[in-house]
């Protein structure tokens, strides 16, 4: 199932490079860098790199987090973290700026640690999207990304026992980011 996941994310990224290849580069399409900074206050990171092919935008992101936002709370003495990759893909009409609406695919795994019983247990999912934003270019190279993605985890593993205690992976979930960016 691993083999199949990471096959599926090397196509999408293969499909992206293949479609900017055949699109070109022209001057109103630009690849962009951003960030959402929240994580970094918790010891984690967002990061999303792509490219702007009007009227569609393609991305890739990595994230940690040691609160995954995927979870509810863990039992007292359990820590959980997660990392991620993942794909989108966003509608953005002719412009760079304003409203889009998107879909995305992530690939997720969780870390639960019993502190008191020193034991841990690893569980992956996949979780799928769809968000809604919008993107304003303060400079022609420096934008602020706000959007509000709503997931749907994709795995049939919803419960994570750990040490005698039940924590459960949340079956949706409602995000805000708020990103900052720069285009070349």
């Amino acid at each position: 199932m691993r083999i199949l996941s990471s096959f599926k994310f090397f196509l999408s990224l293969a499909v992206t490079i293949w479609l900017v290849s055949v699109y070109g580069y022209a001057a109103d399409q630009q690849a962009f860098i951003s960030t959402d900074p929240i994580p970094f206050f918790e010891d984690g990171y967002h990061l999303h790199a792509g490219v702007d092919l009007h009227p569609v935008r393609f991305s890739v992101m990595t994230s940690k987090s040691n609160r995954p936002l995927f979870t509810h709370k863990p039992e007292t003495g359990v820590t959980a973290t997660s990392k991620a990759v993942g794909m989108d893909v966003d509608f953005i009409g002719k412009s760079s700026t304003g409203v889009y609406v998107g879909a995305s695919f992530v690939r997720v795994r969780w870390l639960f640690k019993h502190d008191a019983a020193q034991s841990s247990i690893r569980q992956d999912g996949d979780l799928v999207g769809a968000k809604g934003g919008y993107r304003y270019y303060f400079r022609p190279w420096f934008f602020i990304d706000g959007r509000l993605s709503y997931y749907v985890n994709a795995s049939s593993n919803q419960d994570v026992p750990l040490s005698g205690t039940q924590n459960k992976i949340s079956e949706r979930y409602v995000y805000p980011f708020l990103e900052i960016g720069l285009a070349f």
